[in-house]
Formats: structure tokens, C-alpha cells, sequence
């Protein structure tokens, strides 16, 4: 047992089955001539519930902040985000030798 009280790729499997219910438009660019937005309705962000140090746990950090931001972006009505970044916040436990990132994702939340 690992991360999430599951190994990485069965955790991974999961967030990938509950990210492709979504169905959302997820791009970096802010502009794309073959997107016709029809609304832009407000700044979206998704944050992971875990902090992690390890490479192999970062995939799964990211994906939980994806899955964050989607169902933030469902809930007000979008069905795409554009603009996205993947940010991290560095916390430090028990002085420097504990460091942890948090993963989160911010975005523009649009109807197409």
C-alpha cells in the first residue's frame, strides 16, 4: 500500500475513469481560433488533498488538482477551462529538512 492507501497506478486508474466523466475542454492557451467560447464565466482553481516530496506521487497530486478544478468548473456551468496552470505551494514540516508541495491548478472557466 502506497499513496492514497493504494498503489499508485490503481489510484491513478481511478482518476483517470472519474477526469474522462468529466468531459472538459482543459487547454493552456488562453486563445484558439477553433474554440468558439460563448461564455466566459469566472476563475476556476483545484487543489490536491495531499502533499508529497516524491517524484512518483507528483503524477497523482496533479491529477487529484485536475479533478479539483473540473468539478469546480461543472459546478458553475462550464464545460471547458482555458488559461490553465499547474501551480505548487512548498510547505515546510518540522523546520527544512520536511519539504512538501501541494499541487493545485488555476484556470479560466468558459462555455463552448
Amino acid at each position: 500500500m502506497g499513496f492514497f492507501g493504494k498503489s499508485i497506478n490503481e489510484r491513478m486508474a481511478e482518476l483517470n475513469e472519474q477526469l474522462n466523466r468529466y468531459n472538459i475542454l482543459f487547454v493552456s492557451i488562453e486563445n484558439n481560433p477553433k474554440i468558439e467560447i460563448k461564455s466566459i464565466l469566472t476563475v476556476v482553481n483545484g487543489f490536491s488533498e495531499y502533499s508529497t516530496n516524491k517524484p512518483e506521487e507528483f503524477v497523482l497530486c496533479e491529477a487529484q488538482a485536475k479533478l479539483d478544478i473540473f468539478k469546480a468548473a461543472r459546478k458553475i456551468g462550464a464545460n471547458g477551462i482555458i488559461g490553465a496552470k499547474l501551480c505548487s505551494v512548498s510547505l515546510a514540516e518540522g523546520g527544512s529538512e520536511w519539504h512538501k508541495s501541494t499541487l493545485y491548478y488555476t484556470g479560466t472557466a468558459v462555455v463552448i
